[in-house]
């Protein structure tokens, strides 16, 4: 039950994170972690280091990886359950770091551009937060289902 509710909100933080990125190239928002990128390259920087208000594709492909992994029983399916929960912590803590989120705050006129962001970030650490918290939920319903006979092994 749990790993449904997961994977539907790995979709969704897929589908958040490509409004994201569509947002971050057209109004030209380049990454700000380890350095800022340029304006002008945005839709290409977003493969390897993501955008203002989106993680790099790779990180993207890897969640997409985890998720399809939670199909399969076993310590694959768990792999994959930790995996999500891991992107999840990094999410959070990443998202809560982002320099134009506090430049936005601190705005003094708020228009379509500041909400599009706000509204954006917010989504995504919601969903990252429920990605950990169904993650663990995940691992204890599979740890339930696993049964004490196989808890000795």
């Amino acid at each position: 039950m749990w790993s449904k509710r997961l994977r539907l909100v790995v979709l969704l933080v897929l589908g958040v994170m490509g409004v994201s990125t569509v947002f971050a190239i057209i109004n030209k928002l380049p990454y700000e972690v380890g350095g800022t990128g340029d304006p002008n390259t945005v839709a290409a920087d977003f493969i390897t280091r993501g955008t203002a208000i989106s993680p790099p594709l790779f990180i993207l492909l890897v969640l997409l990886l985890c998720a399809g992994l939670t199909l399969r029983r076993g310590w694959v399916g768990t792999v994959g359950v930790v995996g999500i929960i891991l992107l999840g912590i990094l999410a959070l803590v990443a998202g809560l770091q982002e320099p134009i989120v506090w430049r936005t705050l601190q705005a003094p006129v708020f228009g379509v551009f500041e909400i599009g962001i706000l509204v954006l970030e917010s989504l995504s650490l919601l969903l990252a937060l429920a990605m950990i918290v169904f993650g663990v939920l995940t691992l204890i319903e599979r740890n339930r289902t696993r049964g004490p006979a196989s808890a000795g092994r």
